[in-house]
């Protein structure tokens, strides 16, 4: 919000308040880095947020039913920080239905950053084990993405920007 003086009067309410409508959704975006950046950066702030909010709910307002896929990966990224400092929480988030609507969203906005952030909630790496299965309750979300790529491709039907990584596999948005 800004703040816009008129120069004839100097009371308090010579100051009206507009919102500024330009970019609103680069704006939106750049709040919600902000915000997991304060929220994984800061044990406290994780915890205050998550005793005055329902964080599993949030998470789930903040994805919507048709989110970016720069929005995904942000609420991944919250997830992963709610799942390494809460040990109820994936309990909290299948309670509120969150991986089944995951298994819904993400199929839509697959990419590679969504690849990378849906594998860091599956797996942890352990010194002596290697990698470890830590949350199974993503894996049907991978699983489906995985579908709709396969689908996709066996279809023939033209793909947004599909791209070989350096294992070979093919990653890219797809329109929903």
């Amino acid at each position: 919000m800004c703040y816009k003086a008129t120069p004839d009067v100097s009371s308090p309410k010579s100051i009206l308040s507009w919102i500024d409508l330009d970019h609103v959704r680069e704006k939106a975006e750049w709040l919600l880095e902000l915000f997991v950046s304060i929220i994984s950066g800061s044990t406290d702030c994780y915890t205050r947020f998550s005793i005055a909010l329902p964080v599993t709910r949030i998470y789930l307002l903040l994805l919507g039913d048709r989110p970016s896929s720069f929005v995904a990966k942000q609420v991944l990224d919250l997830i992963t920080i709610s799942l390494n400092r809460s040990k109820s929480f994936s309990r909290k988030f299948e309670l509120v239905s969150g991986w089944s609507i995951l298994n819904t969203v993400l199929p839509h906005v697959w990419d590679v950053n969504i690849h990378s952030a849906a594998f860091r909630i599956l797996l942890d790496r352990t010194p002596d084990q290697g990698p470890v299965v830590a949350c199974p309750y993503i894996l049907p979300a991978i699983l489906s993405s995985l579908n709709r790529m396969l689908v996709a491709i066996a279809q023939e039907s033209p793909l947004q920007s599909v791209e070989a990584n350096e294992n070979g596999m093919c990653c890219g948005p797809f329109g929903g």
